[in-house]
């Protein structure tokens, strides 16, 4: 049973994030989603806000003007309007 998950942030212009995360929360049209190891498949829309990746104990927030979201397999992708990294 994984204990991370492989995350991928993306916009048209550039890759913003690639590695691995134990969890991420992301922006969502009806409020903030969690997404933690062995989540479902899920697909949907992301409004403008934080999007923050857990790893270590470290939070990596990372600003997005909306986008979608896909998990699968351990795996979240993320593919935002635009973004910049709020550190």
């Amino acid at each position: 049973m994984p204990l991370s998950l492989n995350v991928e942030i993306v916009t048209e212009e550039e890759n913003i994030y690639s590695g691995p995360a134990t969890m991420v929360v992301a922006p969502g049209y009806i409020g903030e989603l969690a997404i933690l190891p062995n989540h479902s498949n899920l697909l949907t829309t992301l409004v403008a806000g934080e999007l923050k990746i857990y790893d270590d104990k470290k939070e990596n927030p990372i600003a997005i003007r909306g986008g979608f979201l896909q998990v699968a397999d351990n795996k979240v992708i993320v593919l935002a309007d635009s973004s910049t990294n709020s550190q």
